[in-house]
């Protein structure tokens, strides 16, 4: 399919102007109305550096922006802070000073010199130096500063600091390298007076950033780097901060054997690369804020130690309580990775050795991950499609943070996904135009990302609403897990808000059975049911993570949110509360000849309350009798001491994960979190597929599908422009996404596309991100994918509470 560009034609008296100078990097699309009156614009005027680019000693600097105040509390908006502590004395310039905040963008050309942070240094027109202050907290409050780590390769962005006198009238940013030195003048002479109404079409495509990056790494691995000064390149993707790439030459091919040094032995990460004599080498396992070694061995014994620093992480997933009650079972050689929904903090996954510490954390992807037969790992897109946790498809990546396959699924994914061993992946999803979810099994194609295989289970059983909390007629079933049979061709599918698992076979798409409480489902037929065959027996209760185990005993995680109590007589007397919720795994053993099913084994009961998880869990079988167990959904309430709580109570609640393992019927490891997570596994860093190999290309596969349109007649061209919003567009590789802001937003909410020849795309806007501001005005958000739409000009048009209002602009597909 052709490459699609996305751009926006204004009216002619709308000045369009490009600020930024980086040439590979995307802008921000920001569009304003057509129409400003006066005052808003004055508003909106900001002074910002002429665009001007300075080159010295192999290295490129962009001055992007800057602000001066003595206040951080002034600019805040313009820095992106939410909300700064009144009492924060960073905040503050101290008296007959002010904060001067430069935003920079360095990108490194031919060069064999690093980029120390604490050798920029600020001039002013009277011959004062200032050096940059400490910045740190502007992560806190959410500022892309640049880090502290010095920097020797790719681009690196972001905001440093500095505190100057008054009374300066320009300001000149300076940095000095052995042999050059280069300066550029942010305020003063060389600067000019700006609109921000700007008009900036692009397009947001990390997967070109990361074909930069790539091509970076291999003109790198051209030089001459040495085992005795190799390059270390820390988090090269941006998104892996406890990774890093090595980069080095040998005359002979021969193997290398790394270490990377833990603070403990047994805490040691080793591992062995192929023969090569140009070496491109992963690294895992830093530790964040802090000095880690590694170690270099080569088959001739040559040996080389490098230290490698690292920034710390802004993120409460650093924090962790391990106790080992069995080392003897415990294996130091796999570290336990945990997956978590999505955060502020933007981290996902994270991994922790013995001594509870961090070793590995990867931004913007979150929900459950798996390691795939090649090595990678797969997680879910970081692209929301829709809240809160349906994505726009799967990423094939690995640990140094490289995307090599972008699968886009039509209605998204969510939940959980399996590969097959043909390759190809089971997934999870929803109906294509989101009016129901998690009720769809996709098989995708691993090589084309086409949809092979689609399995709708409204056609297996009629929709029920369940009596769960967060049941709705959309999410009736709420599909969270997912298991293939292949003996038996059989899928296997947990039922969260259904309390049950049912098994489909593959291929014909028929029911087999239902494993669940048989009262909740009326109209379903009842030779579909088990009947427990021992007194010791429980149902399942918002069930999550399905497994079938070696001999065909089933594995589930029972959070156990709406289970039974029953009085001395058996009676049904309502559900448990209080004290006596508990979650637990359990393991069903179940006879198809006869129908009846018995219960296994379980764990959980017995830690009560304390270890209950009303959301998020899970089970994984690790070997005979050994069991890696998730409560992932743990919360306290301090002031009614309960922890009889659900998801709605996550504010103010106190946060906790346990990820137990079970040998023989005992604890052999546990480890305590001071935060939520999905899933968790134990595994080593390194898998079998070692070496890195920057000259393969992340692809995007499969698309959404052709977006839902809504029936709309009789568009009045001649429409009024309303003055009174604002609409920011960004292109990604499989949609259009549309924010908008008006004084409010009605029912009727629409998007409109008037094509040239008068043929019309109507889109509902129903998801609100509604946001109070001081204008009392509202936020929106929509999306559309452009499959199916005739390459040709569109007219946009909005509908909101009955009037039709033409933005003035016009789309180009």
């Amino acid at each position: 399919m052709r490459k699609r560009f996305i751009t926006f034609i204004v009216m002619l008296f709308m000045m369009m102007i490009f600020t930024g100078c980086s040439k590979d990097k995307p802008n921000n699309i920001i569009v304003t109305p057509p129409l400003l009156n006066k005052d808003n614009k004055e508003k909106e005027k900001e002074k910002v550096p002429e665009k001007k680019t300075v080159e010295a000693a192999g290295w490129k600097m962009d001055v992007l922006n800057y602000k001066i105040a003595t206040s951080l509390h002034d600019i805040k908006k313009d820095l992106g802070i939410k909300k700064i502590d009144k009492d924060m004395a960073q905040a503050e310039a101290k008296e007959g000073y002010e904060l001067v905040l430069v935003q920079l963008s360095m990108e490194k050309i031919d060069s064999m010199e690093q980029i120390q942070w604490d050798k920029f240094y600020l001039t002013d027109d009277s011959g004062n130096t200032y050096t940059r202050i400490e910045d740190s907290f502007l992560s806190d409050l959410g500022v892309a500063r640049m880090t502290g780590m010095d920097l020797n390769f790719g681009i690196k962005k972001g905001w440093i600091m500095f505190e100057i006198k008054e009374g300066y009238n320009q300001l000149r940013l300076n940095y000095k390298f052995k042999k050059a030195r280069m300066d550029c003048i942010i305020f003063g002479e060389g600067t000019v007076e700006e609109t921000s109404n700007t008009l900036l079409p692009t397009e947001s495509d990390y997967l070109k950033d990361q074909n930069y990056i790539d091509d970076a790494l291999l003109d790198e691995a051209k030089k001459s780097y040495s085992l005795d000064n190799p390059l270390i390149v820390v988090n090269p993707y941006g998104n892996s901060p406890l990774t890093a790439i090595a980069i080095f030459k040998t005359e002979e091919e021969t193997s290398v054997k790394l270490t990377v040094k833990g603070k403990k032995p047994q805490d040691d990460i080793t591992t062995v690369f192929d023969k090569e004599t140009t070496h491109i080498l992963p690294v895992y396992g830093l530790y964040p804020g802090d000095t880690t070694t590694l170690v270099f061995l080569l088959d001739d014994g040559s040996e080389k130690t490098v230290s490698v620093k690292t920034d710390s992480i802004k993120a409460d997933l650093d924090t962790g309580v391990v106790k080992i009650l069995d080392s003897k079972y415990y294996n130091y050689s796999k570290l336990t990775f945990v997956s978590s929904e999505s955060r502020e903090d933007g981290y996902g996954i994270a991994a922790y050795d013995s001594a509870g510490d961090i070793r590995y954390i990867l931004k913007g992807y979150s929900d459950i991950f798996k390691r795939l037969k090649n090595g990678n790992i797969m997680v879910a897109s970081s692209r929301l499609l829709k809240a809160p946790n349906h994505y726009t498809g799967l990423i094939e990546i690995d640990l140094c943070g490289k995307v090599y396959n972008d699968y886009i699924i039509p209605g998204g994914y969510v939940n959980d996904f399996m590969e097959l061993k043909n390759g190809n992946l089971l997934a999870i999803g929803n109906s294509i135009d989101l009016k129901t979810l998690s009720d769809h099994i996709y098989e995708i194609d691993r090589t084309t990302g086409e949809i092979i295989y689609d399995l709708d289970i409204k056609n297996l059983l009629e929709p029920i609403m369940g009596k769960n909390m967060d049941v709705t007629q959309e999410d009736w079933f709420q599909c969270n897990g997912l298991w293939y049979d292949r003996k038996n061709d059989t899928i296997l599918l947990s039922g969260g808000n259904v309390n049950s698992i049912i098994a489909v076979n593959k291929t014909d798409k028929t029911l087999k059975w239902i494993m669940g409480d048989p009262g909740i489902w009326e109209n379903a037929d009842p030779s579909l049911f088990f009947t427990p065959s021992e007194e010791e027996f429980q149902w399942i209760y918002a069930p999550h993570q399905i497994s079938m185990l070696y001999n065909g005993d089933i594995l589930v995680f029972d959070n156990g949110v709406g289970r039974p109590a029953f009085d001395e007589e058996g009676k049904d007397i309502g559900v448990l509360t209080g004290e006596q919720v508990y979650s637990r795994a359990v393991i069903y053993r179940i006879n198809l000849a006869d129908m009846t099913i018995r219960q296994i084994w379980d764990y959980g009961k017995e830690r009560g309350q304390e270890w209950y998880s009303s959301f998020h869990g899970g089970a994984e079988f690790q070997d005979r009798r050994n069991y890696l167990l998730t409560s992932g959904g743990n919360l306290f309430d301090p002031k009614k001491e309960t922890y009889d709580l659900t998801k709605e109570d996550i504010t103010g609640s106190e946060k906790t994960a346990y990820i137990t393992q079970i040998k023989n019927d005992e604890i052999i490891f546990e480890l305590k979190l001071n935060h939520l997570i999905n899933r968790s596994s134990r595994m080593a860093i390194y898998s079998r597929k070692k070496n890195f190999d920057p000259s393969i290309e992340g692809k995007y596969l499969g698309d959404l599908g052709i977006t839902t349109t809504v029936p709309f007649e009789n568009l009045d061209t001649n429409a009024g422009i309303s003055t009174n919003y604002k609409i920011n567009v960004v292109q990604n590789p499989d949609r259009i996404v549309i924010v908008g802001t008006w004084p409010f937003v009605a029912e009727d909410a629409t998007l409109i596309l008037r094509r040239s020849d008068g043929n019309i795309q109507a889109y509902s806007i129903p998801e609100l991100m509604i946001e109070k501001k001081e204008s009392d005005t509202v936020n929106f958000k929509m999306w559309f994918s452009p499959k199916g739409l005739e390459e040709a000009s569109y007219d946009i048009y909005i509908r909101n509470n009955g009037v039709i209002y033409n933005s003035g602009y016009k789309i180009e597909l």
